[in-house]
């Protein structure tokens, strides 16, 4: 057994590029991603309870279209 677990997570619209490849919660999760690292994207967030609902809505999204 193994997890795929994913850094680098940022949401679709967010123009942050201070690491070489990212990835949004969607993508990853419909790609097979297990775990996903979230850091400054929520931490950093002017409202973090507003960025998390956000990545919660992605990775809901994202599960839902796993298997198509």
């Amino acid at each position: 057994d193994y997890l795929i677990i994913v850094p680098g997570i940022r949401l679709s619209k967010e123009n942050v590029h201070d690491q070489s490849r990212v990835i949004n919660p969607y993508a990853a999760i419909t790609r097979g991603a297990d775990k996903l690292v979230v850091g400054r994207s929520i931490y950093q967030s002017s409202d973090p309870i507003k960025a998390t609902n956000k990545f919660l809505d992605e990775i809901k999204r994202g599960l839902e279209n796993k298997n198509e």
